[in-house]
């Protein structure tokens, strides 16, 4: 298995949705690894989920249509290092249904609890039967839950973009993630920490803020590099002390691979091997753009 030509590694990533034959060859055909409609379906889900209106809320520029108002999801990272074999993630082990399944995907079981219990408010709706592309009359509905919050005066929630008030209390802020997260894109997480800089300019943002992105750490279960980092020392060390995180190194709690490490690079840098060294310590790794 190969990786489509042209595809970078680092966070800021365009992969070329040209080569998704890589994926395969006619040997691993004949031999029942993946069927072309198995790469489809790959492709697709790496691909961003475009809706066909706009969001009533939304502050991410590069997902929003003119007229303002998010209008894509930009698609999970199956072609750059999600797994597939983790247990009940957005894959899962049982393809969606009325009623759903256990062993459904996490992505579906949080699609049936939106629509039965926030936009249908009804137990015993069918939620496959809404198209988030195509909502039709639930459009609306959708519209009203989009802006929510603003409506109950938290204005924001989760696309708030300025933290002013927070930096000038003197507030700080450490973020990581994974970019083998099964559930929640780093490539939203990206596009969101854009515009937070974009809002409040680069320069303000690195007074209070670092974002970490990490290979192979996923959201939640058996990720290939288990994050074991003395951040809340790195946190009073900042806050307490003035002193920004520098250098900072995150080590492998797996039982098979305890021990390696990897720096931690500051978005949009990513973790290059020197080419010399050993491969397990963080120090033959240098953060590149």
């Amino acid at each position: 298995m190969s990786l489509p030509d042209g595809q970078k590694l680092g966070p800021g990533l365009t992969v070329t949705r040209t080569a998704e034959h890589a994926l395969i060859s006619p040997s691993m055909a004949a031999n029942g690894c993946l069927s072309d409609a198995q790469i489809n379906a790959i492709v697709a889900a790496d691909a961003p989920m475009k809706l066909n209106y706009p969001l009533a809320s939304g502050v991410v520029p590069p997902l929003m249509s003119s007229a303002g108002g998010e209008t894509e999801y930009p698609g999970h990272p199956f072609l750059s290092g999600l797994n597939l074999l983790t247990p009940e993630s957005i894959v899962g082990a049982q393809p969606p249904a009325n009623p759903l399944p256990n062993g459904a995907a996490a992505e579906a079981k949080y699609w049936e609890v939106f629509v039965r219990d926030f936009l249908a408010k009804d137990p015993n709706f069918n939620a496959l039967t809404v198209d988030p592309q195509n909502p039709g009359p639930w459009q609306q509905r959708i519209n009203e839950l989009s802006i929510l919050g603003q409506d109950l005066g938290m204005e924001g929630m989760a696309n708030k973009t300025d933290f002013t008030d927070f930096a000038k209390a003197g507030g700080k802020l450490l973020l990581i993630q994974g970019k083998s997260d099964a559930s929640v894109s780093y490539r939203e997480t990206i596009e969101y920490y854009n515009q937070v800089q974009a809002t409040m300019g680069s320069a303000a943002v690195h007074d209070f803020a670092r974002f970490y992105l990490i290979p192979g750490f996923d959201h939640w279960n058996r990720p290939a590099f288990n994050v074991k980092w003395d951040w809340i020392s790195a946190l009073e060390n900042w806050v307490e002390n003035g002193r920004p995180p520098q250098s900072q190194v995150a080590t492998d709690s797996n039982p098979a691979t305890a021990g390696r490490s990897r720096p931690l690079c500051e978005c949009p840098t990513w973790p290059k091997y020197n080419g010399t060294g050993d491969v397990n310590q963080a120090s033959n790794f240098t953060c590149v753009t």
